[in-house]
């Protein structure tokens, strides 16, 4: 049996969405800054890539709730790192349905 066909649309939409969130440039970005200088918060980040708070802080918000992100409360700021075990198990999983789409 396929691999896509055991996977119901419920988690293929989950999926899909922790794969395509670490294709969009600006979080890719943000993605290998924060694996280049460990924590960093908003601010830092946000001067790093050129981006606005509000437009930075929705990248954070998406990346953290697809578990790419660790967030942690540091007095008055909120520092975020990679959760680079999550992040490795998304990239494999890429790489799996890579192979298995091109056997189709």
């Amino acid at each position: 049996m396929k691999l896509y066909t055991k996977i119901n649309p419920e988690q293929f939409a989950t999926l899909a969405s922790k794969l395509l969130v670490t294709k969009l440039a600006k979080r890719k970005q943000i993605i290998e800054l924060l694996l280049q200088n460990g924590k960093m918060n908003v601010t830092q980040i946000f001067n790093k890539i050129n981006l606005i708070q509000a437009e930075t802080s929705h990248h954070l918000m998406m990346l953290h709730e697809c578990g790419v992100l660790n967030r942690v409360r540091e007095g008055k700021s909120v520092m975020y790192s990679v959760n680079e075990e999550n992040l490795e198990k998304i990239l494999k999983l890429s790489e799996k349905l890579k192979k298995e789409i091109k056997s189709v």
